[in-house]
């Protein structure tokens, strides 16, 4: 677990998908935990957004490769369920590690609680995560860790 964490603490970008009627993909910035909750910021009339309030199901991946060595790669991909952070203490754990991941120091949780703002932080919980690091795991490349 210790290197699954590490590695996503050292990226950035995650890629997840919703289905309302149709399959839909997104990129956004986020930041994790020690339980590897994913944790982003997004609009909340964006299309995602909304196809969450109506399946909160979603398919997940982070990357990264060495393009000088394409036998090095190290990523993630998962499932798990996916809805806007109402809650306080889940909230006040979000923004900071959204302000430490970020170096942001003007977000708080305040702004997402208010009804000016468009702008919702969400929570990635995954049932599972396959873990692919040739670096690591060698020949198996891959471990997969559930959370169920």
């Amino acid at each position: 677990m210790k290197k699954l964490l590490e590695f996503l603490n050292s990226q950035k970008l995650l890629v997840f998908s919703t289905y309302n009627s149709r399959l839909w993909i997104t990129n956004v910035y986020y930041c994790s935990n020690d339980e590897c909750d994913f944790f982003f910021i997004s609009e909340s009339n964006s299309k995602h957004s909304k196809d969450l309030l109506n399946n909160s199901n979603v398919a997940f991946s982070v990357s990264w490769f060495d393009k000088d060595n394409l036998n090095n790669r190290k990523g993630i991909q998962g499932e798990g369920t996916c809805i806007e952070i109402t809650e306080d203490r889940e909230l006040d754990e979000a923004v900071n590690l959204y302000k430490i991941k970020f170096d942001n120091n003007n977000l708080s949780s305040s702004y997402f609680k208010s009804n000016d703002n468009n702008y919702k932080m969400y929570l990635i919980k995954p049932k599972k995560i396959k873990f692919w690091n040739d670096e690591v795991y060698g020949e198996e490349r891959v471990k997969i860790f559930s959370f169920e």
